[in-house]
């Protein structure tokens, strides 16, 4: 049988034995597990000798009913490797074979369980036989369509996270499992794009061979061009490319919710493969390199096969122009405007593709507009003794990111100057410029020359509309989406000089990390956001966010039920990109999204947000604004409080019973309240929240002090059902320690156990003279007291309950006759969206105090 031929069918009852060179392979196992009818062997690089027969063997070998045994011989291959392996995965649907459990293979199933656990921590990966089977389901079914990735070449040790997940993902769909194939997805398409923008984010300063996964060994399995730099990355870039193939196939196949997804990946993938063809490869002819590398190079050829069947396939469905001709900028440059060579400046290294150009001359002239963020590339594209004119700072780099221009001027002799608005006598050069080259200047917009139309220009040009390097924040070139571990921490840098307080910038992220531990939000209870551009290498984060997901109870028409909220917190936007309405944009995206965000189950019926910006811009995209309040003492190291009842300190091992008591009050008070025709809403105040709040605390105290404080808040009374309690946070704002200046101690939550106690509305003037001399005052009176006491010691500057009722308020005049109520306008103010139904108007917050804030 000659290598263009195929196997014949072989029957079901029969065992398979593979011979190979001098050594025999037996392979105990059915053969109607596999199916060699389509199996080609064209991919050996040449014609070869193969013969299949029947031989009787002795007692004890793999045989059928007849004692006959089906062995396969196989030349050596011309460079003398051993062929064993390869032997035994020359059946295109013999997944079952490469999968079998051996110490080796079992050993690679757990480095893949490591690196997918690297990536996503809180994710199960499919155990070794699930995997097997799902990977065995791909093999059987889809991979019978399009066999671009060639299984019978393949071996776990071979493959990257993210393309098993992709297999398996599909494999499981075959199967008729949907949940565990969306799953499989997700994290498949989580990996590959974590990866890829790392990968292509540190290219731009320096060629990393790998974006995850280690290059493949040469082994029997994959004898991959690893020993060069150059064939590293060439793996990288096409097994990513593989990845987001399987992806995108998924996708179209799944709900039809995924097909934004695809249709997202398409010039991801075309950069890639753009990219991977840029990359220098050794030149070999077919009879000096190995039958591996051979068969490595058909693979990757397979892949852009399928990639180009896909793309073209999308054009036609969607009756749109195919997107890997489609670079129009580019081609609007050169048509209209006079140049004779275009780079792409989203191009991974444009200065590589600019010196390629000019055969590594350099460029002679560079009008830079980028600012810091582009101006080393500018520095390696010039040619020697060349000239850079920087006209705008459009991209920004960080501190420790900014290169040394004056050396790397210096090292190429080049002159890098500035201009500003310039002269007459260069804008009269220009205009004589464009003109005798007939370049068509580009217009976005004309003006009259009357005042008003001048007046219109200026509000058009601070309005951000006009064309230009950003986007327009209400087109379809941006999107909300959750950024890669790197944009995350990117984000977290540059608020810091907004939000770190007393911290440095590594204990201001050591702080988010160790936050990011906390029971509250790290299985999956904290999502990042980010309002980016579609397109761009790296993309651009133009805002940014963090939410919450919170337990909550509304009592509505009689009925108590529980429900989800998400707390909005840590809106960011870089200052280059404020003005232009990108926050707006994220917000409103945010807002409609939450409604159906993580609900597990439950209705989502609200979201919160605490607005440093005043209450009209959140108000604008429908959090309205609720009462934000809250009433101030000053610490006391020695409160008079002889008279009060005894506080005792409070720990953190006594707040898991106190909140559960607290959660039994708050459904009887909205129970009470459910039939009363209004609408009540109140974020749990579960032992998770709390103690999220308290390791905030403790990570700076023990970064000022050296010590975190042990006392969590106080509690009056000991016979349950008439204690009353308080918890405390104490939050640092100076970066000497000693200094009390705006250092705040916040009553998290105040909680009277006593079940007939109503004080629901706000504080005012009678209800005041109603409170004072009960005991609940008393109580609260004596609480405060021991918080003015531990504030002193702490180094606060105040002590704070938000929106105190009259028996608080009551309680503070008691300890300080000029407390009083102070109405916040700009900070924190407590804003809710409702997504229920009736109106947010008719929606009453209840316990709306700190212990909610996020």
């Amino acid at each position: 049988m000659q290598g263009n031929e195929t196997f014949p069918a072989v029957p079901s009852t029969q065992l398979h034995a593979v011979e190979a060179s001098d050594q025999t392979v037996m392979i105990e196992e059915h053969l109607d597990l596999f199916d060699h009818s389509d199996m080609n062997l064209d991919w050996l690089g040449g014609t070869h000798d193969l013969n299949l027969e029947w031989n009787n063997t002795p007692s004890g070998s793999a045989q059928d009913s007849s004692g006959n045994q089906a062995s396969l011989s196989l030349p050596s291959h011309a460079d003398g490797s051993n062929v064993k392996a390869s032997a035994v995965r020359a059946t295109r649907d013999a997944s079952n074979i490469w999968w079998d459990m051996t110490k080796t293979q079992f050993d690679d199933y757990e480095n893949l369980r490591t690196a997918i656990h690297r990536y996503l921590p809180d994710y199960q990966a499919p155990s070794y036989h699930s995997l097997r089977r799902y990977v065995d389901g791909y093999v059987r079914g889809f991979d019978r369509a399009l066999p671009f990735i060639h299984n019978p070449m393949m071996c776990l040790e071979s493959c990257s996270p993210e393309v098993v997940l992709g297999m398996a993902a599909i494999g499981a769909r075959e199967l008729s499992e949907p949940q565990v194939s969306l799953d499989l997805f997700q994290a498949s398409k989580k990996i590959a794009l974590d990866d890829l923008r790392t990968w292509k984010t540190r290219n731009t300063e320096q060629e990393t061979p790998l974006p995850s996964h280690a290059v493949p060994q040469l082994d029997d399995c994959n004898n991959r061009m690893a020993d060069t730099k150059s064939g590293s990355t060439r793996y990288a870039a096409m097994e990513s490319l593989r990845a987001l193939l399987l992806i995108s196939f998924y996708g179209l196949w799944g709900d039809a919710s995924l097909l934004k997804d695809v249709v997202d990946l398409q010039s991801l993938m075309i950069e890639v493969a753009q990219f991977y063809e840029l990359i220098e490869r050794p030149e070999q002819s077919s009879a000096t390199m190995t039958w591996q590398a051979w068969i490595a190079e058909e693979r990757d050829r397979r892949t852009k096969f399928a990639l180009f069947c896909f793309l073209n396939l999308q054009t036609v469905i969607h009756d749109a122009p195919s997107p890997v001709l489609c670079n129009s900028k580019l081609q609007l440059v050169k048509k209209h405007l006079g140049a004779h060579h275009t780079i792409n400046y989203k191009t991974i290294d444009w200065a590589k593709e600019a010196q390629k150009l000019t055969s590594g001359r350099g460029v002679g002239y560079i009008i830079e507009n980028g600012g810091s963020g582009t101006i080393k590339q500018s520095l390696d594209a010039i040619t020697m003794g060349g000239i850079i004119s920087v006209v705008g700072f459009l991209s920004a780099a960080a501190q420790e990111d900014m290169p040394d221009v004056a050396s790397l001027a210096l090292s190429k002799g080049a002159v890098v100057r500035g201009i500003t608005v310039g002269s007459t006598q260069h804008l009269e050069e220009a205009v004589r410029f464009f003109g005798a080259n007939k370049i068509a200047i580009p217009v976005d917009k004309v003006f009259g020359s009357s005042h008003d139309q001048v007046m219109k220009a200026f509000e058009y040009l601070t309005s951000g509309s006009h064309v230009g390097k950003l986007p327009d924040a209400k087109g379809s070139d941006v999107e909300l989406t959750q950024p890669t571990h790197e944009e995350a921490i990117q984000q977290t840098r540059l608020n810091s000089t907004e939000w770190k307080g007393p911290l440095s910038l590594d204990a201001y992220l050591g702080r988010e990390e160790h936050l990011g531990k906390q029971k509250l939000i790290r299985d999956g209870g904290l999502t990042s956001w980010a309002l980016v551009t579609k397109d761009g290498n790296p993309r651009a984060v133009l805002s940014s966010c963090e939410t919450i997901r919170k337990k909550a109870l509304v009592a509505q028409d009689g009925q108590v039920k529980e429900v989800i909220c998400h707390g909005v917190a840590s809106v960011f936007c870089p200052p280059e990109y404020r003005g232009k309405g990108y926050a707006g944009r994220m917000i409103k995206d945010l807002g409609e999204k939450l409604h159906n965000w993580q609900t597990d189950g439950h209705d989502c019926l609200f979201s919160v947000l605490y607005s440093d910006i005043g209450k009209q811009f959140y108000a604008s995209h429908q959090w309205k604004p609720f009462p934000s309040a809250h009433v101030s003492l000053p610490p006391a190291s020695h409160p008079e409080h002889d008279s009060l009842p005894e506080a005792k300190s409070l720990y953190a091992s006594d707040l898991a019973e106190l909140c559960d008591t607290d959660l039994e009050l708050v459904r009887k008070k909205l129970t009470n309240v459910a039939s009363s025709g209004k609408t009540f809403a109140s974020i749990i105040p579960d032992v998770e929240t709390l103690l999220w709040h308290h390791a905030r605390e403790e990570y700076v105290a023990n970064e000022l002090y050296g010590k975190s404080p042990e006392v969590k808040g106080a509690i009056v009374g000991n016979e349950k059902g008439m204690r009353v309690w308080c918890v405390w946070m104490r939050t640092w704002y100076n970066n000497d320690p000693q200094i009390t200046k705006d250092n705040t101690m916040n009553i998290l939550r105040l909680v009277v156990e006593d079940p007939e106690y109503t004080d629901l509305s706000a504080a005012s003037d009678e209800s005041v003279e109603r409170a004072k001399g009960t005991y609940v005052t008393a109580a609260i009176a004596s609480l405060l007291a021991a918080a003015q006491a531990d504030a002193s010691e702490w180094h606060m500057g105040s002590v704070d309950v938000w929106n105190p009722s009259a028996s608080t308020l009551a309680a503070a005049k008691q300890l300080d006759a000029a407390a009083q109520v102070i109405h916040r306008e700009k900070d924190s103010i407590a804003s809710l969206r409702w997504y229920g139904e009736g109106s947010v108007d008719d929606v009453q917050w209840l316990d709306n105090e700190k212990y909610a804030w996020c």
